[in-house]
């Protein structure tokens, strides 16, 4: 029976799925699943499943990743897409074996001679390489971790723990474990992850992930609270941070209440509520900074807190984040979930709002 377009590609889905719980990793035919619809989505013609391969050909670095990647053979994978994109020159693998596994590799194509697609496909082949799991264990573990790091985050990091160990190299892992860490308010662990991953992606032409740069920017203001400081957190500009922009505010926000600057975390409101207004972190901030305006203006209470002087705040906004925590739906709160102290601050805003209700 002959299989329309769509059907074909389902099928290769199917294909590079090996089991849907372990999410284990068929190269070849995700690769060749990824050209077809690739080209469907430019609004070319269906190519034939030769045409297909002659395109995957036209990059050896990332079939030959692939065959490494069925080896068990992560860091080979990666070292050779990094070589491909012009990384540090120690990973450069000329035609001949690849020594950690002794699989032959072809030349890539000089960094200088690629076409922007061929650049693009390397750099979603790596991506990739260092987010694919390789084993079911690694899988299911890293999952469990993910369902719970938010609600029992010490549970989650004896998940990930068991996941590393069945996973090395695996950056999903790593990036969770560091906001985990984040999540419990252990800022060194976090920061040792964070190196970790750093170092991990130093030598390659891509740089670090703009999910890494949102972490080492959240690891910067880990234990904000505790601290009092008049250096300016400085949002960087950079493109690959634009999709982040709420959490991004959520760190301006942060730093302008420790230097008690009220009228900066009050521009940082107006501008995160224009992009989010049903953001739940928003609503704490607007909990926050009520709660600040005596001690911005110098009237610091005996505790140094900013509360101190003010125990009256915006009791609705208080209200709000703890409605929209409480009723966060899966959808909701995958949308947030970057945020390693989402609805954190639940028990504390609740305990506050009933002093508010006691006091005559």
């Amino acid at each position: 029976m002959k299989l329309s377009c769509g059907e074909k590609i389902q099928s290769l889905k199917r294909e590079a799925v090996s089991g849907t719980a372990s999410c284990i990793f068929n190269p070849r035919a995700l690769f060749v699943a990824g050209v077809l619809l690739g080209a469907m989505g430019a609004g070319h013609v269906m190519p034939t499943f030769a045409q297909a391969e002659s395109m995957r050909a036209e990059l050896p670095a990332v079939t030959k990743s692939r065959e490494l990647l069925l080896k068990n053979d992560r860091a080979g994978a990666l070292q050779l897409l990094t070589q491909a994109l012009g990384g540090t020159p120690s990973t450069v693998l000329k035609s001949g074996q690849n020594k950690s596994s002794g699989v032959k590799v072809a030349t890539a194509p000089k960094a200088a001679t690629l076409t922007r697609a061929q650049r693009q496909e390397l750099l979603t082949a790596l991506r990739e390489t260092r987010e694919i799991f390789l084993t079911e264990r690694g899988q299911a573990q890293y999952s469990l971790a993910a369902s719970l790091w938010l609600q029992k985050p010490r549970e989650a990091l004896q998940a990930l723990e068991s996941a590393q160990a069945s996973e090395k190299g695996n950056s999903l892992v790593t990036q969770l474990m560091a906001r985990a860490w984040l999540r419990v308010q252990d800022c060194a662990r976090a920061k040792r992850e964070l190196q970790t991953l750093a170092s991990a992606q130093a030598g390659e032409a891509a740089g670090l992930s703009a999910e890494v740069q949102l972490l080492q920017l959240q690891q910067q203001l880990c234990g904000w609270e505790q601290e009092s400081t008049t250096k300016i957190f400085k949002a960087p500009q950079s493109p690959e941070l634009l999709p982040y922009e709420i959490f991004i505010k959520r760190l301006v926000f942060k730093d302008a209440i420790r230097r008690r600057d009220l009228k900066s975390a009050q521009a940082t409101i107006a501008a995160w509520e224009a992009i989010d207004p049903q953001d739940p972190e928003l609503w704490w901030a607007k909990w926050r900074a009520s709660r600040s305006t005596d001690a911005a203006a110098g009237r610091v209470g005996q505790e140094g807190s900013m509360e101190a002087e003010n125990p009256l705040g915006d009791f609705n906004a208080g209200r709000k984040y703890i409605s929209m925590c409480t009723d966060l739906s899966p959808r909701r709160r995958a949308k947030y979930e970057l945020d390693p102290e989402l609805c954190e601050r639940v028990d504390k805003v609740e305990s506050e709002l009933k002093n508010m209700e006691q006091k005559p």
